[in-house]
């Protein structure tokens, strides 16, 4: 059983948090609530991987493409969620996603050791794991968790991306109802493949 999620209520402000055991689910239960809480707003918007813009991240010096009819804001009051992308348009009464997370690691791993962290965070957690593995793009090596949470309503398909940058753990994670992941298939794969740092 899952436990509720926890709120992190601080403004995010740089990464000088305490670290606990449990890091990967309190930052995936901040992305629940950022994912299922975030007021929605509907709207019709054709579904593409062009961008429009990109956003550059102020504390860490990346960017990526937010892509066209989307928003982007780093004002999310979660202290981990460095970024939110989201749609304009509501499927099923949610509002297709991407997030940035960031937490502090005491050592530098690599990207399939700090992926394994999490993908075994997540199976104990109960989410259905559909595969992971490494993966590679022009800017980024990944270590890629395609999970799926079904007891979320509408059920949720979830591909998360761990990497590693200078004793920092990152997940970019790209989030849509299962019923229409594959419309969404495009504008995830050009956030995850314009993704780099500066």
């Amino acid at each position: 059983m899952r436990k509720s999620p926890q709120f992190f209520g601080a403004q995010k402000t740089s990464l000088n948090w305490k670290p606990d055991q449990s890091r990967w689910l309190q930052i995936l239960r901040s992305m629940m609530l950022v994912l299922l809480f975030m007021p929605a707003l509907t709207g019709c918007v054709r579904q593409t991987g062009e961008s429009t813009g990109w956003y550059t991240d102020p504390q860490f010096h990346f960017r990526l493409p937010v892509p066209r009819g989307w928003t982007a804001t780093d004002s999310t009051g979660m202290a981990r969620v460095l970024v939110f992308l989201r749609s304009a348009a509501e499927e099923s009464g949610f509002r297709p996603n991407a997030t940035i997370t960031a937490e502090p690691l005491r050592t530098t791993p690599t990207e399939e050791e700090y992926g394994s962290r999490n993908l075994l965070a997540l199976q104990q957690a109960g989410y259905t794991v559909l595969e992971a593995g490494p993966v590679t793009t022009q800017h980024q090596h990944f270590f890629r968790i395609r999970w799926e949470n079904p007891g979320a309503a509408p059920p949720l398909r979830i591909d998360s991306y761990c990497f590693v940058r200078e004793r920092v753990g990152f997940v970019l994670t790209a989030v849509a109802p299962a019923s229409v992941w594959t419309r969404y298939r495009p504008v995830f794969r050009g956030i995850v493949e314009g993704f780099r740092f500066e």
